[in-house]
């Protein structure tokens, strides 16, 4: 339902993703089903629905520099967030 939802947006908005438009209704589709898959703690859902909602977000057509400005940041709070997210993990997701 999730890719049929951000399809079906993109396919009505005409212009290339800029960093507001990615920002202000992509992120809103995305992330509810991305919390609620967090709040059950669905560790590969959630890597999932990211996955997808990159996928899909490239092949509408991002601007470079939204592009680069995304891998830039990643880079950068990569290991901050990945140090709380491995101690937000379970026992079983951290073994697994």
């Amino acid at each position: 339902m999730f890719i049929i939802m951000l399809s079906n947006y993109y396919s009505f908005s005409r212009e290339s993703l800029g960093v507001t438009g990615l920002l202000r209704y992509s992120f809103s589709l995305f992330s509810s089903p991305l919390c609620s898959s967090f709040k059950q703690p669905d560790l590969g859902t959630a890597i999932v629905i990211l996955l997808i909602f990159a996928s899909v977000s490239l092949a509408k057509g991002l601007y470079k520099k939204v592009i680069i400005m995304i891998v830039v940041i990643g880079m950068i709070s990569l290991p901050f967030l990945g140090n709380i997210m491995w101690t937000g993990l379970k026992d079983y997701q951290k073994n697994g």
